[in-house]
């Protein structure tokens, strides 16, 4: 039980505030004023919770039942248990117990002594330290993250990090700037969202000149949009959706892998015990650890699985049945249309005579010649990275 108290006082604290509170397990922070107390009066809110499977109606399900045995509308929940105070373990040993620790916020977040907890287990209370106007860290940490997300790198380069051995912001104004109205916007992401994608900083190409890259080829000054490529969900999804295959809504998870699994990917399942193959190849984190940011590579297993996949196959089948349904005919017409869906843009004169070139050639591989150039559309850089 230890390390589970330990694993969601560290995913807490580092999604939401950016802190490594879970250092303090045995031993004050080394760098931050984070006390041991701190991390086990946090501690405490999740070890006074339970998780239970509920049925829609409500009802308990009893005994050890595997999720593919239960109804579809059961909800896995967490809820408040028996409310306790824990007692710290010296050094980490949970055999020897220091004095109890009350249940409360983190002491350097807190405007004098923090309020202790009293309402069940304290979950609804911490969750209200957290998203506090009186807690600015929060709304920094969280327009970090969308910033990153949205042009490719934070503004403070270690997200779940913000402590003294995180990275400075490299725009401490521009930071503080969006986190205050990001707070006074109701801690909107919708807002947040639409006022970075809406900025000129946005809207910049993502080429290079030689004058930039002379004065700044890191991009620190923000000159440029961040190449940035698409995650595995995303690109997927893109697939899914250019071929008309994607079904709209969620419902029971299923396998990526599974050959009829034609909606969205968040709504696959996930498994902690082995990492779906395709999410592993691009760069999916792990599901059992808190993760700040992905890796980018790029490695040759990649092209392989996206010239050989059945899953890239079959879609690159389904564009061209899908412009065969919309009664585009002629090959001229059926490009411009192909790159309309796939790159969002018009083909210039050059890249219609190389697809008209290219379909003139004899076919291979089991596939017509207008099914390969789609799968050579859906797999090119252009609709794999974003400018």
């Amino acid at each position: 039980m230890a390390e589970e108290w330990e694993d969601r006082v560290d995913t807490v604290s580092r999604t939401m505030l950016g802190l490594t509170v879970a250092c303090a397990k045995c031993h004050d922070h080394k760098f931050d004023p984070i006390r041991t107390r701190d991390y086990y009066a946090l501690a405490g809110v999740f070890a006074s919770t339970k998780m239970v499977n509920r049925t829609s109606g409500g009802q308990e399900v009893k005994g050890d039942v595997k999720a593919e045995q239960m109804d579809g509308t059961t909800m896995h929940i967490v809820e408040d248990g028996e409310a306790q105070d824990l007692n710290i373990f010296i050094r980490g040993n949970v055999e020897r117990k220091g004095p109890a620790v009350p249940r409360r916020f983190i002491r350097v977040l807190s405007e004098g002594e923090p309020r202790l907890f009293k309402e069940g287990s304290g979950r609804k209370e911490l969750a209200e330290a957290i998203a506090s106007g009186e807690n600015p860290l929060t709304a920094r940490v969280m327009v970090n993250r969308v910033w990153g997300m949205l042009m490719g790198r934070p503004l403070v380069g270690t997200p779940s990090n913000f402590g003294h051995s995180g990275e400075l912001a490299t725009h401490p104004e521009l930071l503080d700037d969006l986190a205050v109205r990001f707070m006074e916007n109701g801690w909107s992401i919708k807002w947040l969202v639409r006022e970075i994608v809406l900025s000129a900083t946005y809207g910049q190409s993502s080429l290079n000149s030689a004058r930039g890259m002379q004065a700044d080829a890191g991009n620190v000054l923000l000159w440029r949009m961040n190449r940035r490529r698409m995650t595995v969900e995303q690109w997927r999804d893109s697939v899914l959706f250019t071929s008309g295959r994607l079904a709209r809504g969620g419902g029971k998870s299923m396998e990526l892998d599974d050959s009829n699994n034609f909606r969205r990917t968040v709504y696959a399942r996930i498994s902690r015990l082995k990492l779906n193959d395709l999410l592993m190849q691009f760069d999916y984190p792990d599901a059992n650890v808190h993760s700040e940011k992905r890796s980018v590579t790029t490695t040759p297993a990649q092209k392989l699985f996206m010239l050989n996949s059945p899953f890239v196959i079959s879609g690159a089948k389904s564009l061209v049945a899908r412009l065969k349904a919309e009664g585009v005919e002629e090959d001229g017409e059926k490009v411009k249309r192909v790159y309309g869906l796939v790159l969002s843009r018009k083909p210039r004169a050059e890249e219609v005579e190389m697809a008209r070139e290219f379909l003139d050639g004899a076919e291979e591989g089991g596939m017509t010649r207008w099914e390969q150039l789609a799968q050579v559309m859906l797999v090119c850089s252009e609709a794999i990275y974003v400018d």
